[in-house]
């Protein structure tokens, strides 16, 4: 679940249950604060906009693309990664409309 519109920032977390076990990845932050009292726990805001939070990630891939343009690396995903994203995409769309499992080599 997720919402575009947070009135305290840009709220993206995710958490992933299993038997063995649980990962997740919080909030990231301006800064890592966290004030503890006896009235509870505050810490900062959050980000205010996605362009903030990811202002690093944004930049390195716009340098990967700029390498690969230039030929210094494979562009990556490629075209095949696109490919079998699709076809995954196709197999999971049939299995919910026929309620059956579907294999990859059914959709490739």
């Amino acid at each position: 679940s997720n919402s575009r519109r947070a009135t305290y920032g840009y709220d993206q977390r995710i958490e992933v249950h299993g038997a063995k076990g649980v990962v997740s990845a919080e909030n990231q932050r301006p800064v890592s604060i966290e004030v503890a009292t006896g009235a509870g726990y505050t810490r900062p805001p959050l980000h205010d906009f996605f362009m903030t939070r990811y202002t690093e990630a944004y930049a390195a891939e716009i340098a990967a693309f700029i390498d690969a343009m230039g030929g210094k690396v494979k562009a990556s995903p490629s075209g095949e990664d696109g490919l079998l994203a699709l076809a995954l995409a196709e197999a999971a769309l049939k299995s919910v409309a026929e309620g059956r499992v579907v294999k990859m080599s059914e959709v490739l």
